[in-house]
Parts: structure tokens; C-alpha cells; sequence
């Protein structure tokens, strides 16, 4: 017997703190390498998701104000989030995958979102390397 998933509908009402989340996936930056759908990765404490309670991070959506976005790119997306107006509504699939619902469990697919830190730690590190040479000898 194949379990259904959850399928909510929420609407938000855009507020003085914004929607409140962050998302990340779509078919060219892919949250889950197989799933290329678009994921909730936080709800902040302030903004309209958080006061409303029932987005969590894990959740897929799949449609914002009825524009399907469950097979787009990641720029997409966040423009159907741009042209909502004051209401957002969203039409959310609750955690298809529970087993990894934070960042520390699963790592960005690849070519995913840790190269900026590598990047800047790297540049840290040859930072802190010339300065010891300069200031050591």
C-alpha cells in the first residue's frame, strides 16, 4: 500500500516581514539530485509563513498563485514569488522526503550552494597565509 502525500493549499498574506522562507531546487539547481522540484529550506521567525505555521522546511510547492512550478528553474520560481501581490498562495506537498529534512543531513546536489563557502574560506585562508609571511619575517 503506497502512502499519499500530504497536499496542502496555504495562503500568506505578504506582511511588513515578507513571506518569511527560503527556498532552493529546480531543474537547474536541483535541492535533491532526484528531485528537481522546488523546496522550503527555512522558515524564519519573522514573516507571514511563520506566523501561519503549517510551511515547514522540507516541503515541495508546487504551484504559486496557480502558476505550476514543479518542473522549472530556481530564477523561475522566484519570479512567480515576485509577481504575487500582497496574497501568495501556495499549493505545498508536505515533506516527500522526511529522512532529510536539514542541511547538515543533505548536502546540496551537485554543483550545489557550498562553493561560495569554499570559495571565501579559501580566500580567508590565503588572506591570513600572506600576512603571516609579510609580518613574520
Amino acid at each position: 500500500m503506497e502512502i499519499q502525500p500530504e497536499i496542502m493549499e496555504i495562503k500568506l498574506n505578504k506582511g511588513p516581514n515578507g513571506l518569511g522562507f527560503n527556498i532552493r531546487g529546480g531543474t537547474d539547481n536541483e535541492h535533491r539530485t532526484d528531485d528537481p522540484g522546488i523546496f522550503v529550506t527555512t522558515v524564519r521567525e519573522k514573516g507571514a509563513a511563520a506566523e501561519d505555521g503549517r510551511l515547514r522546511p522540507g516541503d515541495k510547492i508546487v504551484e504559486v498563485n496557480d502558476i505550476d512550478v514543479s518542473g522549472v528553474k530556481h530564477y523561475e520560481a522566484v519570479q512567480a514569488f515576485h509577481q504575487a501581490k500582497d496574497t501568495v498562495k501556495l499549493k505545498v506537498i508536505r515533506n516527500p522526503h522526511p529522512e532529510e529534512t536539514s542541511e547538515s543531513e543533505n548536502p546540496p546536489a551537485e554543483g550545489g550552494s557550498y562553493l561560495p563557502y569554499i570559495v571565501v574560506f579559501g580566500l580567508v585562508g590565503v588572506g591570513a597565509y600572506f600576512a603571516w609571511k609579510k609580518y613574520s619575517s
